[in-house]
């Protein structure tokens, strides 16, 4: 079973593209404190580079920015690689989420989105008004 769940900040802004199919996909990347001191006797950090795709992606970029707390609740490792223009084989490693859940109010998060402008019914091609004796009651 190929199972990631991670708990963390994000390390910058999500960035967000759209596919050629219409879907969106955001790119992100989150530090995570590691369980175990290293020599130092420090807790060290890991940088785990994140993607995903769909409705998922969309309430991420909704709702998280730089330095906002997440929980990838169920996330897949996905190992790749690529050849360089120059013929180098590049690796790469990622965390594709499935899901995830808020962790905690941060001072950067985006609990909450924009709200749209109100619009007002007069304004709308839709409306037509009633004379008072049109009225029912």
């Amino acid at each position: 079973m190929n199972l990631v769940v991670l708990k963390g900040n994000l390390v910058r802004d999500v960035e967000r593209r759209a596919l050629e199919t219409g879907s969106t996909v955001v790119r992100f990347t989150v530090a995570v404190k590691r369980r175990r001191k290293g020599k130092d006797g420090e807790y060290g950090t890991s940088f785990v580079n994140c993607v995903a795709f769909g409705t998922t992606a969309e309430l991420i970029s909704k709702y998280f920015v730089k330095g906002s707390p997440i929980i990838v609740t169920d996330g897949e490792w996905v190992s790749g690689s690529y050849e360089k223009q120059d013929g180098t084989k590049v690796y790469t490693n990622e965390c594709y989420v499935n899901s995830f859940d808020f962790c905690g109010k941060g001072e950067t998060t985006k609990l909450e989105p924009k709200p749209e402008p109100e619009k007002d019914i007069l304004d709308d091609p839709m409306f037509v008004p009633l004379d008072d004796d049109q009225l029912p009651f």
